[in-house]
């Protein structure tokens, strides 16, 4: 029975695969792994039909005629190429009838056992990774937060189960059909080399392999517990051909070193459920904020490449041109954070050599309040910053876009539009490359990139204006603006505050916070002021009020 058991687990897997591509009308590759299985369809059924009374013990599981009936079908809709039947044959009645024979063996019989593959996945591992053998073949023992589970389709899950709650590292259904979405998201054809965090059982690396032919997968894992289930549940058939390579890495600092340079041709594929499991608080929450920041950018990907192509034939102008407005004015950075409404009716007092460089979520409460930005900058690729220049009364403002923004706005502005082209997006680097134009860091938010615009453009000092960093007084932004709401405050991360206190915020406004720290560090003679009057402190700023700065010529003069 172990035999068939795993035989149709792999077939409802190859059968999921042909479904899909049945239905991206990639109908050849489909065909060709429908006429692969065949063969081994033959031989299963003819096993599954000799152990008739097994499966019809208690009901009727197996019927011959509608069987017959059901390869019929497949058949003459195969020879009609009626692909769009043939998906819904396999995906209706065919898989059902297979997940319905794994139900009957899983009533029966201790499936973890049938699923067991540790000795012969114990002598791959001897044989192509002896060092990593060596780490566990005297030691089976598996730490009990980790439960195996039987799947729907005949795999095995594992439930993570901790003192205060529990979750699953891979889907409860079928593993394999999850694993293959995930190799969908991260793959892309300009990389050949494939580093994923997160062992689980190997079906997210074997789906790389197996369905996107990549040739080799480093798999870095910090935990050795999950490397012996990975060896007793996954498949480590692809050690034979140096496809995978296992790497047990407890502080991960093998990870971190592989990683440390930015490649164009290297992907890093982070399992989030895996990031739960990392002992270590502090490396957990670097793994967390990488995972936030990797996610916003792969989620947005097809936005960002078609904004970018129409950004760079609608924009008029680079932000390199800027230079000589930046350098060596005061630039007054305009943020939106809630603590803006405290002091943003100083600006009209403001010197007039200075500049007022605004995000684009507070533009409207700017020229609501009869005060004008020099230049307006706005990052988002999604659609619905449009909404942040719609209605405006002066259209003629200067727009700073970064060039995978929103499409729409370089194309309905008529104002000058200047681009900006962003480290670690490879279209970008080359355009930039291409035309001698310099390249700008974004640390992932509006604010972040305003901020290294004014650093680059050696702007005298930066004057940080409703640069929050956190939800003060249980608030989104400031007042007027779109993205303005009561916060959620649970789950917020307790920081320091401007005024030595306690102010909340989220991991990922925390994450653009040390970016900004990080930023002003590595700039010798930035002059950076917090003149935000609430939120979070911010390393590397002087802390004044707006109302100092303007009515002082110089911060040196403070006490």
């Amino acid at each position: 029975m172990k035999k068939i058991y795993n035989q149709n687990k792999e077939l409802i897997t190859k059968i999921k695969h042909v479904i899909y591509e049945l239905r991206r009308q990639n109908h050849s590759r489909g065909m060709q792994l429908l006429r692969f299985m065949h063969v081994i369809m033959t031989e299963f059924l003819t096993q599954v039909l000799e152990h008739k009374d097994y499966f019809n013990e208690e009901y009727v599981t197996l019927d011959e005629i509608y069987i017959m009936e059901l390869l019929e079908s497949i058949t003459k809709s195969q020879k009609q190429n009626d692909y769009h039947l043939l998906a819904d044959l396999l995906e209706l009645q065919l898989l059902p009838f297979l997940i319905s024979l794994q139900t009957v063996i899983q009533s029966k019989e201790d499936v973890l056992m049938l699923s067991n593959h540790y000795e012969q996945n114990l002598l791959l591992l001897e044989q192509y990774d002896n060092k990593l053998y060596q780490l566990i073949k005297d030691d089976t023992s598996i730490s009990k937060r980790y439960l195996p589970e039987p799947t729907t389709n005949g795999s095995v899950t594992i439930k993570v189960v901790n003192e205060a709650d529990s979750f699953y590292l891979t889907s409860n259904n079928d593993p394999q059909d999850t694993a293959r979405l995930f190799a969908d998201a991260y793959y892309t054809p300009r990389a050949s080399q494939y580093i994923l965090y997160g062992i689980e059982l190997l079906n997210h690396a074997n789906a790389f392999i197996e369905q996107k032919d990549v040739f080799c997968v480093e798999v870095y894992e910090s935990d050795l517990d999950m490397i012996k289930l990975a060896v007793m549940y996954g498949s480590l058939h692809h050690l034979s051909t140096n496809r995978i390579k296992i790497i047990y890495d407890p502080d991960l600092t093998k990870l971190a070193s592989r990683t440390q340079i930015p490649d164009s041709d290297r992907v890093l594929a982070i399992h989030q459920p895996s990031i739960r499991t990392v002992k270590k608080k502090e490396i957990r929450e670097k793994f967390e904020n990488l995972f936030i920041v990797d996610s916003s950018i792969r989620n947005q990907n097809d936005w960002m490449i078609s904004n970018f192509f129409s950004n760079i034939k609608n924009c008029d102008h680079y932000v390199d041109e800027l230079f000589d407005q930046f350098c060596d004015k005061d630039v007054y950075l305009i943020a939106a954070g809630p603590s803006l409404d405290k002091n943003i009716e100083l600006l009209r007092e403001k010197p007039q050599n200075s500049i007022i460089f605004a995000v684009g979520t507070v533009h409207k409460k700017l020229e609501n309040m009869g005060i004008k930005a020099d230049y307006t900058i706005i990052t988002d690729a999604k659609k619905t910053l449009i909404g942040q220049i719609r209605g405006v009364k002066k259209e003629d403002f200067s727009l700073i876009l970064l060039s995978t923004a929103c499409k729409e706005l370089a194309m309905v502005h008529k104002g000058a539009k200047y681009l900006v082209c962003q480290s670690g997006f490879p279209e970008a680097e080359k355009y930039a490359k291409e035309h001698n134009y310099n390249l700008y860091g974004t640390g992932g938010s509006v604010t972040t990139t305003a901020l290294d615009i004014c650093l680059r453009l050696k702007a005298k000092r930066v004057i940080l204006l409703g640069a929050d960093m956190a939800h003060t007084d249980s608030q989104t932004h400031a007042t007027g603006t779109l993205g303005r709401r009561n916060a959620d405050m649970e789950g917020l991360i307790p920081i320091q505050s401007v005024d030595g206190g306690i102010v909340y915020t989220t991991r990922v406004l925390n994450m653009y916070k040390e970016w900004i720290e990080k930023r002003i560090a590595k700039e010798a003679d930035a002059k950076v002021i917090d003149a935000t009057e609430g939120g979070a402190f911010i390393k590397g700023t002087r802390i004044c009020t707006l109302k100092e700065i303007i009515e002082l010529s110089s911060v040196k003069d403070l006490n």
